[in-house]
């Protein structure tokens, strides 16, 4: 009876070897088509005739359609992965044009490689391999890293404080300083109690400085997402480059109230110490000159997270949780997504009428002369001597008391209140007389005149 109805519903029996349940669903090797992904990806993005125009290029894949073929000449030097060539089975392999764009929408969408395998016809793994070689090949280059993650000079710091000048009214501005978080989602569980902090989760920490054209002058990432602002400020480079001298080069004299300054300032919001070089907001403001300031002083340190906003926008891998699993494969992928984004600002800028086309252009800067370097050369060469290390060490001290300076601090924050005050509701005159032993104080104003 058993074996009948066995053999009615044609069940295996039940002695004898048995087939295992997986093996009839068992994965196959996927024989994927370089040549049909090499060719549609020519067709539509990067032939001679594409299909898509330059504006649908550069809203899919954020960056300009000359800009790929510029990051890839740079790629392939120093990587023999971005080469075409043939592999051991004779066989040609896959177009780096097609790894390029590829790991562009993984970084710009945020998504795995599985939802493009369809069109770039290759696996997760080597989609994840493509992001790889990209971001460090993007961070690790000479040729790109010194031009869109530079530290200002002094004549870029000029350009900057007069486009602020213009733009915000406030001389002497560098730029906005903040704090932004990215959510780890592979963060190990060793490392939760440091990275999980208020929001529930582990987190990594981006300090940045941005301008109001969004451009990125300084970004330190990798910081435990449970620290704050003023812990994560006592741990950035942007604090020993005050500290040992660097930032002190880029410095130069404006005026400010009628009042010379000499030391360039950041906007930070309230958290942050009373420094010298930081401009911070009115907590409580009591008087009209203070409510005047404090709108002025929040609407300008807007930059900052306008930059912020933008930069997560465009490449979504910053705002959905970041799947690595190491910290230094994460810190590429942000560096390297600022460094895009910083190449689509000078773009941006130079296809402007408005602005100055060479904004940003490195070239252009007149403090890479050979005397400044010869100089600059002079100075290492003293700081590596062990009297040169000895004096080094001794300018700490005096350079950690003129940061944190209270009084230097109130002395900005009074002057620039004064100066934005006269700039928005004209020069104010005072004068004092006596009438019968009581002293009246008169009060004009001189209203500007908008031409």
């Amino acid at each position: 009876m058993v074996l009948e109805a066995i053999d009615e519903h044609n069940l295996p029996p039940l002695t004898g070897k048995r087939t295992r349940a997986s093996s009839a669903g068992q994965a196959k090797c996927i024989k994927y088509d370089y040549q049909r992904a090499e060719e549609s990806v020519f067709s539509d993005w990067v032939g001679e005739v594409p299909r898509f125009p330059d504006k649908q290029f550069e809203r899919t894949f954020r960056i300009k359609r000359h800009m790929v073929d510029i990051t890839l000449n740079h790629l392939c030097r120093r990587n023999s992965f971005w080469i075409k060539g043939v592999c051991r089975a004779g066989k040609e392999t896959i177009n780096p044009y097609v790894k390029l764009l590829c790991a562009l929408k993984m970084i710009c969408y945020g998504t795995s490689g599985n939802a493009f395998l369809d069109y770039h016809q290759f696996g997760e793994m080597t989609s994840r391999r493509c992001v790889h070689h990209l971001v460090t090949g993007l961070v690790t280059c000479p040729a790109l890293a010194e031009v869109y993650l530079r530290i200002p000079t002094k004549a870029d710091a000029v350009k900057v404080t007069t486009m602020h000048k213009n733009a915000h009214k406030m001389p002497g501005m560098l730029g906005s300083l903040d704090v932004t978080k990215v959510h780890w989602k592979n963060c190990p569980t060793g490392l939760k109690g440091q990275f999980q902090g208020q929001e529930k989760c582990a987190t990594i920490a981006l300090e940045a400085v941005v301008d109001h054209n969004l451009w990125f002058w300084h970004g330190s990432f990798g910081f435990p997402g449970t620290l704050n602002d003023i812990n994560l400020w006592e741990r950035s480079s942007l604090l020993e480059s005050m500290l040992n001298g660097r930032h002190d080069q880029i410095d130069h004299q404006y005026t400010l109230d009628n009042k010379p300054f000499k030391k360039l300032y950041y906007l930070v919001d309230g958290i942050y110490p009373s420094l010298s070089r930081f401009l911070g907001t009115e907590t409580d403001p009591s008087t009209r000159l203070d409510g005047s300031f404090k709108l002025d002083q929040e609407a300008a340190r807007k930059d900052v997270e306008r930059g912020f906003g933008v930069l997560k926008l465009n490449f979504l891998s910053l705002t959905h949780p970041i799947n690595l699993h190491h910290r230094d494969d994460i810190y590429y992928l942000v560096m390297a997504t600022i460094l895009l984004h910083n190449m689509m600002v000078e773009e941006r800028v130079a296809d402007d009428e408005v602005e100055d086309g060479a904004f940003y252009y490195t070239i252009c800067i007149e403090d890479n002369d050979e005397n400044e370097e010869e100089t600059d050369n002079d100075d290492e060469a003293y700081s590596s001597t062990p009297a040169g290390r000895h004096e080094k060490f001794e300018m700490v001290p005096r350079r950690w008391a003129e940061l944190y300076d209270y009084e230097g601090s109130k002395y900005l924050k009074d002057a620039m209140k004064r100066h934005l005050y006269s700039e928005k509701f004209g020069k104010t005159q005072w004068r004092m007389r006596t009438c019968g032993g009581i002293i009246l104080i008169h009060c004009t104003f001189k209203l500007r005149m908008n031409s």
